[in-house]
């Protein structure tokens, strides 16, 4: 979602906040002058179509100006049914700041590995051209073409073992997305919960959220198969992981979903925090780690030879 979209749903829940209904907060929108055009123009288009007689979840559907995500448009649509048009808001719009603030900090704790990493790749491979042409003709016994090859071996020895590390990144930063979506779930049930829509219209509300994430889609369409055929509530929460499915054993018995729901966004959140704790605290030290041992195997093989020829060692 781009920043003016944001921007809308920002602004369109704080007039909403204001007591003001859907129309006439449009209207203040389309004459705010601080606001990006298409924010303005977005408004005025959708304002047009409800006063056309057009739903605004349709209306928003429609928008060329703006692009909403299909499960922005389900959650007006469920609210239109509800009269909970303020929370849909409030809600659709936390959850885009935790989704832009998420990936602010992602984009920040990378970037210094990211950078140390590209220094080091274009340091192998400035040495691994020019290390040979600057060895000194010091002895006739030195085998120049030996050594140039022993050179690049090493730089590939060494670029092996940061695309290790790059790897690894990239897989800590898929796990960490998937436990972010995985939340994102959770906390959409948690709202439609509270907002007293029923397990089988959230869980379809659910499969929308999970956006391109094949792994959450599957296991939202298998709880919403589990539940036609009447299975227990805590069997079709599996996909939460952890101990959710103590929290909705415990829903059974109590009668009280959203509590259930509560909880368990709060203790996915709470593992998240430790989860980036932690690998902010390591990233440091673990790129310090890999980027010596990189220095070291160019070393080994690109400096030490020059320095016994020379009767340094």
């Amino acid at each position: 979602m781009s920043k003016k979209e944001l921007v809308f749903l920002q602004t369109i829940d704080d007039l909403l906040q204001s007591d003001l209904n859907i129309k006439s907060s449009l209207d203040v929108m389309a004459k705010m002058k601080g606001l990006p055009k298409k924010v303005s123009k977005a408004s005025v288009e959708i304002r047009s179509d409800l006063e056309a007689g057009s739903l605004l979840s349709n209306a928003m559907g429609n928008c060329t100006s703006l692009k909403f995500k299909e499960s922005q448009i389900a959650f007006v649509e469920s609210a239109q049914r509800s009269g909970k048009l303020c929370d849909t808001f409030s809600f659709l719009r936390c959850r885009e700041e935790k989704c832009s603030a998420r990936n602010e900090k992602i984009f920040g704790m990378c970037v210094y590995p990211v950078i140390v990493i590209l220094m080091a790749l274009i340091g192998g491979i400035v040495l691994s051209v020019y290390a040979p042409s600057l060895v000194p003709d010091f002895s006739r016994n030195f085998d120049y073409d030996l050594y140039h090859r022993n050179v690049i071996a090493a730089c590939v020895k060494a670029n092996l073992l940061l695309f290790i590390f790059g790897l690894s990144l990239v897989l800590i930063a898929r796990k960490n997305a998937f436990e972010y979506q995985r939340l994102d779930v959770a906390s959409a049930l948690k709202f439609l919960t509270e907002a007293g829509t029923d397990m089988d219209s959230s869980l379809h509300m659910a499969f929308l959220v999970a956006g391109k994430n094949q792994y959450l889609k599957e296991s939202v369409l298998d709880a919403m198969l589990q539940m036609e055929n009447g299975e227990p509530l805590p069997s079709v929460m599996d996909m939460f992981g952890g101990n959710a499915k103590s929290f909705f054993e415990i829903a059974l018995v109590s009668g009280n979903l959203k509590t259930a729901f509560s909880s368990l966004v709060i203790s996915m959140e709470k593992k998240l925090q430790k989860t980036e704790s932690l690998f902010i605290s390591l990233m440091e030290p673990v790129t310090i780690c890999f980027v010596g041992a990189y220095i070291l195997v160019l070393l080994k093989d690109v400096a030490m030879p020059v320095l016994f020829n020379t009767g340094v060692f």
